[in-house]
């Protein structure tokens, strides 16, 4: 048909593996089928993507389960990364503190151009992208605990280590743009939510926490 219509033929094709249910082929007679919409209307889209390039290497089969989607959906969305988001984004406002920062993103992308996970990308392997993405955001976190920026914010100790504190500030500033920036091709409605709040300095709740 691309012959006949005149239009250049792919490279390569890429063909992802088939999604179970609970360990069993998907039947209207079994009961078993999981309506994508259902999933996107309760936690959004972006939430099932993750959870659907995340949970297995991409050309092998993928199991789903509420219990493990929601048991990913806290642990890896509402604990990891929207908790950092909402952490950076609370005390920096709190704290008054001031990003001078502005070459940040340029460095960021440059350095993704360059970068392991690019090439994962490339090869189609989007767990392994995704868990290098991760390990950036979990190192925030531990930045965070590691800093103690309330600390220095303490009383008249804020005066004294302002200075400190903003560098702080533009360290995980400059963390959200990268992990931002790499989001987009996966989660592309959390990196503009990221993005907005990194511009307005307005805390939003990305992944409310299921219960």
């Amino acid at each position: 048909m691309l012959l006949s219509a005149g239009i250049k033929l792919p490279k390569e094709i890429f063909v992802h593996g088939y999604i179970t249910s609970d360990g069993q082929k998907m039947s209207k007679s079994v009961g078993n089928v999981i309506d994508p919409s259902e999933v996107i209307k309760k936690y959004g889209a972006d939430a099932l993507r993750y959870f659907l390039l995340r949970e297995s290497p991409s050309a092998h089969d993928l199991d789903f389960s509420w219990k493990v989607f929601e048991e990913r959906y806290n642990s890896d969305l509402a604990n990891d990364l929207g908790n950092l988001v909402n952490r950076v984004m609370v005390m920096a406002n709190r704290y008054a503190v001031k990003i001078r920062n502005p070459k940040s993103e340029i460095r960021n992308k440059q350095q993704i151009v360059n970068s392991k996970w690019l090439k994962l990308i490339e090869e189609f392997k989007f767990d392994e992208a995704l868990k290098i993405i991760w390990k950036d955001v979990r190192e925030a976190n531990n930045y965070i605990e590691k800093n103690k920026p309330w600390e220095l914010a303490n009383g008249k100790k804020q005066i004294a280590n302002s200075q400190k504190l903003n560098k702080i500030f533009e360290q995980l500033y400059e963390k959200l743009q990268g992990t931002s920036y790499k989001l987009k091709i996966f989660l592309p409605d959390t990196s503009r939510k990221i993005e907005f709040q990194l511009k307005s300095f307005k805390p939003e709740p990305l992944f409310p926490r299921i219960k």
